[in-house]
């Protein structure tokens, strides 16, 4: 509670922080407050917020609206008025979905606190049972809502067929689409007095700072009371301004959390300032090294990265070949020595030409092959006789 309402009192400017900077301003406040609690200015500072949550208390009152000290009597009355009668709107609104849903919180009340009790007696390590009275209220009203909606629906189709719900419904209407009206009506009524009722709650809640801004007695407490909020507001500013460096080195008073952004770019600043200069090389830079006064080809150049073969796995093509072989060539005269010596014959010409004189000496010697093969065939069936002709011998 302390660290909730120092940061409502730090945060003094009326800014609607986003989720993300609160749990980080929250984060922060409770790593401040374990290291310096023992300060005596953080001890001074608990006592004065713990005295000014206590008197929030016994008025019935949130810090936020404490600011309705300032309004005057006009004021007080006229957002009164205007807030009874937009409660009782709202409670007219929300009767017929209550009536319709109070089976419901008959049921969950009742069902809940008996299994509230029980894990009470059962567990010893549980105070109130509120988990679990939570947990059975959305279980029962999970599973008796619908049912409720099924009977007021089928409710609703018998009294549209027994006399068409007084005579209020038209004969034309099929029964199947009284049925669908049901289904979303019943839903959307007790939504709709959901949510309303919701709106109802806050208007309560305002209203007692409202009588108590009325009430002479009261009025004065209210006057003092934002001027303590003041005052304890400045004390917890300075406090964290004075604090704060010593235990985070990116704090920034004129915020309440250091801008992502501009660290980011004081960052980038920082990281410009310590990169080296660097110097453009222009060609004659090189040619002071070199031996020849020529530039270097485009075909020696890493211009284009992309046209190089880091992962080939196949054989190079015959352009590619014969555009290495001329950088090659082209490079020694500026001092680049090639790896090995080439033919004047184009290598994959050289390859291809053996490949076509290997086939065709297999494919001569395969039609030799299969000549002699068929004229042993011829010399053996000519020279060895039947057993016929031995038979017609022997007679």
């Amino acid at each position: 509670m302390v660290i909730q309402a120092a940061r409502r009192l730090y945060n003094t400017k009326g800014k609607n922080l986003p989720l993300p900077m609160v749990v980080e301003l929250n984060r922060r406040l409770v790593k401040g407050y374990a290291h310096f609690k023992d300060d005596s200015r953080i001890v001074e500072l608990r006592k004065s917020i713990v005295g000014y949550n206590k008197q929030l208390r016994l008025l019935g009152i949130r810090d936020h609206q404490v600011t309705y000290a300032k309004f005057s009597i006009l004021q007080v009355v006229a957002t009164l008025i205007y807030r009874l009668g937009k409660l009782v709107l709202l409670a007219i609104g929300t009767l017929p979905g209550f009536l319709l849903f109070t089976p419901v919180f008959i049921a969950t009340k009742y069902l809940s606190a008996k299994k509230s009790k029980e894990a009470l007696a059962a567990s010893t390590v549980k105070l109130q049972g509120r988990d679990v009275m939570a947990t059975w209220k959305l279980l029962i009203a999970l599973a008796f809502a619908p049912a409720l909606y099924a009977f007021y629906t089928a409710s609703l189709t018998y009294w549209t067929y027994w006399n068409r719900v007084n005579g209020l419904v038209p004969d034309w209407v099929p029964l199947w689409s009284v049925v669908m009206i049901g289904m979303v009506l019943f839903p959307t009524i007790t939504f709709a007095a959901l949510r309303i009722g919701e709106v109802g709650m806050d208007i309560i809640k305002s209203l007692r700072p409202l009588v108590l801004s009325l009430n002479p007695s009261s009025a004065n407490t209210l006057v003092r009371l934002r001027e303590r909020r003041a005052a304890l507001a400045h004390q917890v500013t300075e406090a964290i301004n004075t604090m704060g460096p010593e235990l985070f080195p990116d704090f920034d008073a004129a915020r309440v959390v250091t801008d992502p952004f501009r660290e980011a770019s004081n960052t980038d600043t920082k990281a410009e300032n310590d990169l080296p200069e660097i110097r453009r090389t222009s060609v004659s830079d090189h040619t002071e090294k070199m031996p020849s006064s020529e530039p270097l080809p485009r075909n020696e150049s890493f211009h284009n990265l992309a046209n190089i073969g880091f992962f080939s796995t196949r054989p190079p093509s015959r352009d590619r070949s014969r555009s290495r072989s001329a950088s090659t060539r082209s490079g020694s005269r500026h001092g680049l020595k090639p790896l090995s010596a080439l033919t004047q014959k184009d290598p994959l010409e050289d390859v291809s030409s053996r490949i076509r004189d290997a086939m065709r000496e297999r494919g001569e010697r395969r039609r030799r092959r299969s000549e002699d093969g068929s004229w042993d065939m011829a010399s053996s069936g000519a020279g060895t006789p039947s057993s016929t002709e031995e038979s017609r011998k022997d007679l």
